[in-house]
Order: C-alpha cells, then structure tokens, then sequence
C-alpha cells in the first residue's frame, strides 16, 4: 500500500546525500514537491499518481542539479558584487572624510569662520529654546496639572475670599479636593527665628490641610497628608531648611514666627522649582490663622485652588459657580454689585495668557529662528563664494567616473563634518554661558545631557537640520557643474550662484538691522524706566523692613532717634515699599450713587502711611 510520508523521504534522501544540495534547498524542493501533489489531488488523482507527476516535474537529481548550480552561481557572483560595492562604498566614505579633513586645515581661515559662524548661531538658538521651553513648562510638573484651576475673581483679580474653597467642596462633587493659600510674605516681610539665626521671610505663605492633595509636591521628610492638619505647624522647603538647621534633621523641632509663636517643623519638600507661579520657603498651617474660622465672601486675601475630577469639569463648575453667586446675593449673603463674577483658570494657563508670556515665547521663538537662519546663510554664502576654488576638483572627479550623487554625498559629508564640529562647540558654549543666562533670565535651568530624554535627540536633530538647511545648495551647486566647462576654466560654471549670494546677503543684513533695532528699542526702554522722575529723589532715599512686632511698638523712639543724626532730614512709615501696593479696602460713600450696589461701595487700593511721609 502506497504510503505518501514514506515517499516523499524516500525522494528527500536522494538528494540530501550529496553536499551540492545545502539543508535549505532541500527543504524548498520538498515544500515545491507537496504543493504539487495538492493540487494533482484537489484534480482527483490518488496519492500515488499525484506524486509521481509531481517527482517527474521537478526532475531526477542530475536536472536539478545542472539548474541549482546555475542558480547558485548567479547568487554567488550576486553577493559577491554586493559586498564589493559595499566596500566600494566604505572606503569612499573613508574617502571623503579624508578629503573633508584636508579641506579643513588647508583652508583654516575659512574653516574657522565657518565654524564659529555655525557654532555661535546653534548657541544662541539652544538658549533661546531652553528659556522657551522653561516658560512652556510652567506648572506642569503637579500631577493632572490640567484639572487644577485658580479661582478669579472678574477676569483678573487673583485673590479671592476665605469662603469660597470650603463651600465650592461643599457643593460641587466635580472638585475632589481644594486650598486655601495665604501669601502673607508677598503682603509684608515675616520674622522668623531660630535659635541664633534670625532672617525676614518673604516667602513665608500659609496652606490648607488639603495643599499637598491638590499640588503634589515630592516631601522628602514628613507626611503630606497630616503635614498641615494642627495649628502651628509648618512645612519648610529643603533649601529653607538646610539655611536654618544646616544638615541636622529639622523634623519636630520648632521655629518662632513673628512675634513669638512657636511653629513644629512637620514636613520638609523639595525646592519648588523656578517654574511655578506658586513660590514660597515656609507653609504654614492656614489653622493657624485667624481667618481660618471665618467663613466670609469679604477680605479677599487668598489665592484659592481646586482639583476637579477631570479637564472636561471645568465648564459645568463654571455654570453652577454662576447659579451659586446668584443664590447667595438673592439671600443677601455679601453686598457686591451684579457685576461680581468668579472664573476659573486652569494652572497651565497663569504663566503664559494671564502673566501675558505667550506673546514673548512666539517673539523668542522667531529670533532663535532668525538667528539660526543667519548662521546657515553665512554658511551657503561662504561655501558658494568658493565654488571657483572647487570647480576644478568636481570636473576631474566626473571625468574620473563620480556622479552626481557620490560628488553631492561628498559635500553633503563635508557639511556635516563641519555641523557636528560647530554643535560641539556650541554645547560647550552652552554649558558655560548658561549661569550667566540665568542670571540674565531670572532662570535656573540645568543641562541634564544624558538624563534628559529629549536634549540628545533634539541636539541630534538640530544638527541634522542645519546640515540640510546649509549644505543641500552648496552640495547641489557643486555636483551639478559640468566637466568641459569647468575644466576649460569657463567662467560660466559658477555664474549661477552670483543672484543666490546676493540674496543670501541682503537676507543676513536685513535680519541682522531687525535684530539690532529691536535691541536698541529695548534698551532705550529699559534706560527710560531707570531714569523716569518718580516724584522723589530715589538716589538719596533708603528703606529698612521692620517684622519685628517689638520694633514696631518702638517706631517713635527709633523714629526721634534717627532724626536726631545730622545726615537723615526725614524719616516716614509706609506698609510697603511704593510701586509694590497689594491691599485693598472696601469704601462707601454717602450720597453718591456708584453704581456697583445698593450700599455704594466700592474697591479701592489703600495704602497707611506715617503723616510725614510727604516729607521724604
């Protein structure tokens, strides 16, 4: 009885004992063979039958020998100028590093310029980009960044009443969690002691139990649940710690705050980064406050915060804020006009379109371009001022046999020779400038090369650019010249790239005089502020900050004894420095009709001075 499986081996044998055949051959004959027994039987015929027309199809071993060697020559002679054009490849690869080295010393002053050139161009675009991409980061290193709001009072008041954070959590389930936050050292400075040390705070700010539920901010010490829960605790920033206790363990000890009162360290975070809107060294309890008890729409001193569930909640929460504020003026619940409203502006949103930066990150962001532009156009101008020189190299090398496409890999190499050398240097540049431009930009940003994920690739690919942007016309200028003509020394060979470097040109000069306006109009701005009359004598007047409750109590006494030195004419009392007024007061007027409500109130911006202040 016919067996197939036993057949189909039985053939398989026969050429498997001869080595002209490898395993792999053998197997695709065998998979040839079974696909033509198929279909012989899907036609009706036995097993049998179908095997031997299939076996007598392909062939007896001697046939198919004849055509694999045939076939196998072909692969051979295939790969084998495969790989000599593969090293054909790489050794004028080897080549043109050669040739783009040599260039390179020979001609040094243009090489130097070249690079510079390049080098200080990347330079400044990689610091206007990172200053750009500082200001784009602002507030998005909190958790769900997107469903933190601030809450505002009108379209551009920041500081809203105590009442809002509890009754908005109260009522809305959209909000999974809301803060309080009271900047006192934005108002005035604090006094804080501890032990010996004794410093004014301005960044002494007061928090919610429920700030580090709506910020997360990494604790390196303490509890972010419980940090802010008694009265008179507080939670320090690591840099604020390590100024009071050095490199003891701050947690349970105690600091005195202005008058006195002892507040327990309970927590210790990391610094709050330079792109946060929300900036403080201390946070204190809000139980500790006064106002904590006082549930009140009044004396709007506080920053409010809320975590909604989602981005998408922030409209809904809009609309029954409305119907809130509606409902508690038909209660008669505070005495503001119809005009009053509350809105909500989501975090990301502070630093750019309400702090207004947006319009400086796109102005930036086109210099950094332009400047940029202008290192590439020096580039192609130089590189097509001597195509002269290189006519006669790229007319020998075509006569040689090079095509277009090896001569414009060549130049497209030497580009990028150059690039990678100029992005060398410009990160060096970049790494030494960069305190001097945070300085500069109030920044603190750091080049973290290799724990950054996108600082190499984006190196990378600014270099990739520039070497497209700069070497694609020098490379296609040169590679298209024509051998007779440039060997003739005809002068029409480079004759084409004349109107291109005038363009070239009148573009660098045009950009450079915007450039240049634009700073001079800065700088005459700047000059004009520094030099702006005031209304006093600014050169000849100083201030001392007084937190100290005792010294405040003492202002006469100190006041007599400051007047009685022969170089002081006057000395006044003022709540803050002038120009830095945050305070606010609620006026009525009897008789007159504002228009605001029925009481005839109003807001007004207040400010108590010393009665001699008119003097200084």
């Amino acid at each position: 009885m016919f067996d197939l499986e036993i057949a189909i081996s039985a053939w398989r044998a026969t050429f498997g004992h001869h080595r002209a055949f490898s395993r792999e051959d053998v197997e695709e004959l065998e998979r040839h063979l079974r696909d033509d027994i198929q279909t012989g039987q899907e036609k009706g015929k036995s097993e049998e039958h179908a095997f031997r027309e299939a076996v007598h199809r392909i062939g007896d071993y001697g046939s198919v020998e004849v055509e694999y060697r045939k076939v196998s020559r072909g692969k051979i002679r295939f790969h084998r100028r495969s790989l000599r054009e593969a090293l054909n490849e790489v050794s004028m690869f080897k080549n043109y590093i050669r040739i783009a080295v040599r260039n390179l010393l020979r001609h040094k002053g243009y090489s130097f310029i070249n690079i510079s050139g390049l080098a200080v161009g990347m330079a400044c675009f990689i610091l206007i980009l990172l200053f750009v991409r500082h200001e784009l980061s602002f507030d998005r290193q909190y958790e769900g960044a997107d469903s933190i709001v601030r809450v505002l009072v009108g379209e551009r008041q920041v500081f809203t009443p105590t009442i809002i954070a509890p009754r908005f959590s109260d009522e809305f389930p959209e909000i999974s969690a809301a803060t309080r936050i009271y900047p006192l050292g934005m108002f005035r400075p604090v006094l804080v002691r501890s032990e010996d040390k004794k410093f004014e705070e301005h960044g002494f700010f007061y928090g919610d139990s429920t700030t580090f539920d709506v910020f997360s901010m990494p604790f390196i010490s303490g509890n972010s649940g419980t940090a802010l829960n008694q009265p008179y605790t507080v939670v320090l920033t690591s840099s604020t710690a390590e100024r009071y206790f050095g490199s003891e363990d701050p947690m349970g000890k105690f600091i005195q705050v202005g008058s006195g009162q002892d507040y327990e360290i309970t927590g210790v975070i990391e610094d709050i980064p330079s792109n946060s809107h929300l900036q403080f060294d201390f946070l204190g309890s809000f139980a500790s406050t006064s106002w904590a008890t006082r549930m009140q729409w009044g004396s709007a001193n506080f920053y409010t915060y809320l975590r909604l569930n989602s981005p998408e909640d922030v409209a809904p929460v809009e609309a029954k804020v409305d119907a809130l504020i509606d409902r508690v003026r038909a209660e008669g619940g505070f005495q503001f006009g119809d005009s009053y409203a509350l809105n909500l502006q989501q975090i990301t949103d502070i630093r750019l379109h309400f702090e207004g930066q947006y319009v400086y990150v796109l102005l930036f962001s086109a210099i950094a371009l332009m400047i940029l532009l202008i290192a590439c156009a020096n580039y192609m101008n130089l590189a097509t001022a001597r195509s002269e020189h290189r006519s006669r190299e790229v007319g020998i090398r075509k006569v040689s046999g090079a095509n277009r496409g090896q001569l414009a890999r060549q130049f497209y190499g030497e580009s990028a020779m150059l690039v990678l050398i100029s992005m060398a240097l410009a990160a060096l540049m970049v790494q030494l400038s960069l305190p001097v431009f945070n300085s500069m930009s109030g920044k603190d940003i750091v080049l973290n090369w290799f724990g950054d994920p996108l600082i190499i690739p984006s190196i990378l690919g600014i270099a990739v650019l520039v070497t497209l942007a700069a070497g694609s016309y020098p490379a296609l200028l040169l590679s298209s010249f024509r051998p007779v003509a440039v060997l003739k020394s005809s002068s029409r060979a480079s004759t084409g790239s004349y109107m291109f470097r005038r363009i070239l040109v009148v573009f660098q000069f045009a950009v450079t005089m915007f450039l240049l306006e634009g700073a001079m109009i800065v700088y005459q701005q700047i000059g004009f502020m520094q030099t702006k009359a005031l209304g006093f004598d600014k050169e000849h007047v100083v201030y001392l900050s007084i937190s100290d409750q005792a010294v405040r109590d003492s202002y006469d006494t100190i006041k007599d004894d400051l007047l009685s030195q022969s170089g002081i004419q006057s000395v006044s009392a003022i709540y803050s420095v002038p120009g830095f007024q945050m305070s606010g007061y609620g006026m009525q007027f009897e008789g007159i009709n504002l228009g605001q409500s029925e009481q005839n109130s109003m807001l007004v911006n207040g400010l108590p001075v010393d009665a001699s202040v008119t003097d200084v």
